[in-house]
């Protein structure tokens, strides 16, 4: 895609017509309970699937613009699958897919990536420097040295806050907050200051959630700066030795509830206003590996065993057990409310090999759309938007690039 052109508009969507609408009865109608207000905005919302032929045309046109005379079929598809179709399509025409669009020079190796925007990421580079990209054009748009006031470049985990601001934490258990306009220090937290910050979640604008080695789960305000609520993951004391503590992971699942997850313990789903425990979900043969948010009551939890399980936050129960048939698993992603993203390897598949698959939740069936032979494991994956990503990869190849791809 050309520097100077904008990525596509998605307008003109019908759900864009009712974001007023939205904003409204978000903060006007207070007085509404929130099961009121979220039944008022799904009804809204549904009127964005009257319009499935309007995708459908816009995706003929793309597709006859560019000289080519295929037919579209699946006439009872839907208004959203119309538009990722579109999409897909745009960005087919518009990019380089799966070419390496960003790169990491003079000789240090990325550690750690989180999205910005549908165009930006932000890269950390073992040099201790942050590099904000954009995808498109590949091109470094601004790059900050991370290792002022001696702060340790040995970062564990990244976490954007808003648009400018994002949260970085070491293995010494500090935690900073930093300004992407011009890279100073907002913010420098004495989280824990005898064990790692392994993780870090946000919540909203203004609050965040971190853990690391032990049980505690610490919630802090960014305006107040402070911490407003401690919660304890597990009891169990045999859990979380002092020899070898146990390693706490926190994931955010709205800007109300987040859950977290150790070796030995069940997942578990908080609420961040009140610090409860509000659901529990039961796995005693497997650890949790990652856990990702489909929609407003549905959850994803990857297992070490390569299997995958649905479970509802509402009621605690399995809506669906998942068997992707991976000898190894290496990172997941929500792509949309019904779909995600695998990246593993088979059993007879070659070292290093990274097969990339989209899961159907809802029908069952996996599709394979590629496979790397990258000298390196994906270690996470940075959805762009609905048919972009990025994954990163635990490297030591100096100089490594980026690759973008499309679904």
């Amino acid at each position: 895609m050309a520097s100077d052109e904008a990525p596509p508009a998605v307008s003109p969507d019908p759900l864009l017509l009712l974001l007023p609408c939205d904003i409204i009865l978000r903060h006007v109608f207070v007085l509404f309970l929130p099961d009121e207000i979220e039944n008022i905005l799904s009804v809204c919302r549904s009127f964005a699937d009257l319009a499935p032929g309007m995708w459908k045309m816009k995706l003929e046109g793309i597709t006859a613009s560019a000289g080519l005379a295929e037919e579209v079929h699946a006439e009872n598809r839907s208004a959203a699958q119309w538009k990722r179709s579109y999409r897909t399509e745009y960005y087919k025409r518009k990019t380089l897919p799966n070419k390496p669009l960003l790169c990491h020079d003079g000789g240090c190796t990325i550690k750690l990536g989180e999205r910005m925007s549908n165009e930006n990421l932000l890269t950390i580079c073992s040099k201790g420097s942050m590099n904000l990209w954009d995808v498109y054009t590949g091109k470094c748009l601004r790059s900050f040295p991370m290792n002022i006031s001696g702060y340790s470049t040995d970062i564990t985990a990244l976490m954007r806050l808003d648009s400018t601001m994002v949260v970085s934490s070491t293995i010494k258990g500090a935690v900073r907050v930093w300004d992407l306009m011009d890279g100073s220090s907002i913010w420098d937290v004495c989280f824990d200051r005898q064990h790692p910050i392994f993780s870090l979640a946000r919540l909203n604008e203004n609050e965040f959630a971190g853990s690391g080695l032990g049980r505690a789960v610490k919630l802090w305000n960014v305006e107040k700066k402070t911490c407003t609520r401690i919660c304890s993951h597990s009891t169990d004391p045999s859990l979380y030795h002092s020899y070898q503590p146990n390693r706490t992971i926190v994931q955010a699942l709205d800007s109300n509830t987040f859950a977290t997850y150790a070796k030995g313990t069940s997942l578990k789903v908080w609420d961040a206003r009140t610090g409860n425990n509000i659901q529990t979900f039961a796995e005693k043969n497997f650890n949790v590996d990652s856990v990702t948010r489909m929609d407003h009551d549905i959850i994803l939890a990857t297992y070490s065993n390569c299997s995958a399980k649905l479970w509802s936050i509402s009621t605690g129960a399995l809506v669906r057990d998942i068997r992707p048939e991976l000898a190894r698993l290496y990172a997941v992603a929500r792509v949309t409310r019904r779909s995600f993203l695998f990246i593993g390897a088979g059993e007879g598949d070659a070292p290093f090999s990274n097969n990339f698959f989209v899961f159907d939740a809802e029908s069952g069936r996996a599709r394979k759309f590629h496979e790397s032979s990258a000298q390196t494991f994906i270690s996470s994956i940075a959805m762009m938007n609905d048919v972009m990503f990025v994954p990163l990869y635990q490297t030591s190849v100096k100089g490594y690039n980026i690759p973008l791809y499309l679904l």
